[in-house]
């Protein structure tokens, strides 16, 4: 949702679905019309993702959000006090998350904490439902369930132009085999890895692939 309801405790919301689905866009719309009204905002990524920056959020499209990293293990409020300050942290607003899908399982007791009756923020949460094997990724699963509003968004499937609901990762541009590790950073642009090169698109559940 772009505009919270007003309220005197905390919010969280997540903003997911597969890539190309526009997640980061959304989360960073939100973050701006915090913004225009004014109010206290921060927003942090994790170190894994290293594709564009390591001072802002970037879309595939270009857009661009400062950020400052958090490594994966390391998701406490000590953390965040460490990066911005507790004073800052105590007046904040509005805490985002993007890529959250590469943080442990600790960023749901944060997430908790920061919407909690001590703290009372609107944190808002945005990153990948479904690993490229189409399992639950990360602490989404559990982000999501404890939520206050979740928006799912879907992408176009390059294959068949329908719905995208899915990540498939291609390497040597076949699909991957289910094996195939986990966390490899990457988008539509052809990434060098030890695998081989490896790229990725959005595509919907009959089109996506796995090899077993």
């Amino acid at each position: 949702m772009e505009h919270a309801p007003f309220l005197n405790h905390g919010w969280l919301e997540v903003i997911t679905g597969c890539m190309f689905s526009g997640k980061t866009t959304k989360l960073i719309g939100c973050l701006e019309i915090c913004r225009i009204a004014q109010q206290k905002l921060y927003l942090f990524k994790p170190t894994k993702d290293d594709r564009d920056s390591t001072t802002a959020t970037v879309t595939h499209y270009g857009r661009e959000w400062p950020i400052k990293l958090i490594n994966p293990g390391a998701e406490t409020l000590s953390t965040l006090a460490d990066l911005i300050g507790q004073e800052e942290l105590e007046k904040a607003d509005v805490i985002g998350f993007d890529e959250a899908n590469f943080f442990s399982k600790l960023f749901i007791d944060l997430c908790e904490q920061l919407v909690g009756e001590n703290m009372n923020k609107r944190v808002i949460v945005a990153g990948l439902d479904q690993t490229f094997a189409g399992n639950p990724y990360g602490p989404m699963a559990d982000i999501m369930a404890i939520a206050d509003d979740v928006s799912k968004l879907h992408a176009v499937c390059v294959v068949c132009k329908g719905l995208a609901t899915k990540t498939q990762r291609l390497i040597n541009g076949e699909p991957a085999t289910k094996d195939s590790p986990q966390d490899i950073v990457g988008g539509s642009k052809a990434k060098p890895t030890d695998q081989g090169i490896v790229t990725y698109e959005a595509r919907c559940r009959a089109c996506h692939k796995i090899v077993k």
